[in-house]
């Protein structure tokens, strides 16, 4: 059996696994889900986020933000927060300043279109477990030597 875990608002062992509801706002848009991974207290009803359970919920807001085109700067933020992508990496792969991607998510700067498409396909790769974007943006900033015939196999 499952040791109960104390409810930090009501003080009571009756914290259970749960199906739990939860809603975040990005640019002006709530974005609402009733079935995050969670704990619910059966005295109080308190209710309890899991790790997994948020970072599940805030990958399905950026895989919605990317599939609507959303380009403003706190989408852009949340989304590459959401990847685990600091501002200066994303600089980095863009050839941009960290500056830059300041002003982009600090709505001073519309965000260059082919810098929005990196990200977003930055996001999907995270959500499909690949690294497509990355290895495409790797081999474009340091160029194999390819000689002067290649033999491929069809």
């Amino acid at each position: 059996m499952h040791e109960m875990k104390t409810c930090s608002q009501c003080r009571k062992r009756a914290v259970k696994k749960s199906k739990v509801a939860d809603c975040i706002k990005i640019a002006g848009h709530k974005f609402c889900s009733n079935d995050i991974a969670g704990f619910r207290c059966t005295n109080c009803g308190a209710e309890y986020l899991t790790h997994e359970g948020l970072n599940g919920f805030e990958r399905r807001v950026a895989e919605y933000l990317v599939k609507a085109g959303e380009q403003s700067g706190e989408a852009i933020k949340f989304m590459r927060k959401v990847i685990g992508l600091k501002a200066i990496d994303f600089a980095k792969m863009l050839n941009v300043t960290p500056e830059t991607i300041s002003r982009w998510e600090n709505k001073q700067r519309l965000i260059d279109r082919a810098a929005l498409v990196v990200l977003q396909s930055l996001v999907r790769d995270a959500l499909e477990g690949t690294n497509r974007t990355v290895q495409i943006l790797t081999a474009t900033a340091t160029p194999a030597r390819i000689p002067k015939t290649v033999q491929l196999g069809v």
